[in-house]
């Protein structure tokens, strides 16, 4: 069966075994840049594959490719890192390597179907990849994560916190101490469902949540300016009870930050980070768990996709890692281990 590189993806898109959508918008989109890398005939390293006479390289049939295309893979990291002015190369290493497992995973999908011709080999292809030497690696040390308890009653705290005694309902200060409460565990249940990093969770505005479908995915802005998506599903609830008691009007939903402080004197102001880490420290305290931190449940997050059976790279894109190397440190052995519990 003769397939183009174009026909292939389309029927990936709609074939394809893996654990989420947003695992397969990734892998699309690494295929995308693949089929772009095929199509420029201005860079230096032009393989015979990408000589043929055709509309687009979407056009090129598979059948085309031979041993001495099998470097594709290697060139096409090249050319993810070589500059250019009229796309957003170059890449850094760790989005590389990300591509470069959504490729793969797609030119697995082409050869379990039979479209490979038999003289071009991906395990070649897959070999020349993995004997490069990535530049920009990570030097620092990155350390492993230890297994996380189990932190659902800590996420769970302020969904039963009673108010202190004093405070009358109906009063201004009864009302303040109320939606502090609905903030701090909607902040949690956040936190703990998505296993994003604080500043990207305290960066979202209230337009996010002007839908309410289920789940939701947010585009979010982490550490160091890095953008990347959550998806919300069962801290849904938690959030809409609380930006439901805000009333805000429309036209300022774009500006207006979720989580905000209630205290009289910041009202509405951002919440800050040592903030949003204080609610966490107290929650953590109140149900007798030693020092707990953001940072926690995001690798708490971690460790249920691994024991639900989610790829090294589905976390990477989930979480919003830079670094597929790091994920691999950091996490690399609960897959070991997660393994092992099902082999027992």
């Amino acid at each position: 069966m003769s397939l183009s590189f174009g026909e292939a993806r389309s029927r990936y898109a709609n074939e394809a075994r893996v654990k989420s959508s947003h695992t397969l918008d990734a892998y699309l989109r690494a295929v995308d840049l693949f089929l772009a890398f095929l199509g420029d005939r201005h860079f230096a390293k032009q393989l015979p594959i990408q000589r043929y006479a055709v509309p687009t390289a979407a056009d090129c049939p598979i059948e085309n490719l031979t041993a001495l295309d099998e470097p594709l893979l290697k060139c096409f990291a090249e050319w993810l890192q070589t500059p250019s002015e009229s796309d957003n190369r170059p890449y850094a290493a760790s989005t590389v390597e990300l591509r470069l497992a959504g490729v793969m995973r797609w030119f697995e999908f082409i050869e379990e179907r039979g479209w490979l011709p038999d003289d071009f080999s991906l395990k070649n292809a897959v070999e020349q990849i993995k004997a490069r030497t990535t530049p920009n690696k990570q030097t620092r040390e990155v350390k492993t994560v230890d297994t996380k308890p189990d932190l659902t009653s800590m996420v769970e705290y302020y969904d039963q916190q009673k108010p202190p005694k004093q405070y009358k309902p109906e009063t201004e200060r009864y009302h303040r101490w109320e939606m502090t409460r609905l903030r701090n565990a909607a902040l949690l249940k956040t936190l703990a469902e998505t296993g994003g990093q604080i500043s990207a969770i305290l960066s979202i505005n209230m337009d996010a949540f002007a839908s309410e479908e289920k789940p939701l995915q947010v585009n979010v802005i982490g550490k160091n300016g890095y953008p990347y998506r959550i998806t919300l599903n069962d801290s849904l609830p938690a959030i809409w009870n609380y930006v439901k008691k805000r009333d805000i009007s429309p036209e300022k939903l774009a500006e207006t930050p979720v989580f905000v402080s209630h205290d009289k004197a910041y009202d509405g102001q951002r919440m800050s980070r040592i903030i949003a880490w204080r609610i966490v420290q107290r929650a953590a305290k109140a149900v007798g768990l030693l020092s707990v931190s953001p940072h926690d449940l995001r690798h708490w997050r971690a460790q249920q996709l691994i024991e639900a059976g989610h790829s090294l790279e589905e976390i990477q894109e989930m979480l919003g890692h830079r670094s597929l190397h790091t994920v691999k440190i950091y996490y690399g052995h609960l897959v070991s281990d997660a393994h092992e519990d099902e082999a027992d």
